[in-house]
């Protein structure tokens, strides 16, 4: 995603459910975050308003 001079990298990765799993247990989450989720393509595009910026875009065909 690029605005101006703002640029921002966001990537959508496919792993596995025991890798899910074990991202879920070893993520402290900063200040920046609310909460973390695991989501398919069609969940995302279900709450797509409500996602980060660069989510969107790539949902909009940035990347897919």
């Amino acid at each position: 995603y690029t605005r101006g001079a703002f640029q921002y990298t966001t990537f959508i990765v496919d792993i596995s459910a025991a890798e899910k799993k074990a991202s879920l247990e070893a993520v402290t989450l900063n200040w920046e975050n609310d909460g973390l989720v695991w989501m398919t393509v069609p969940q995302m595009r279900a709450v797509k308003d409500q996602l980060h910026f660069g989510v969107q875009h790539i949902l909009d065909g940035g990347a897919l």
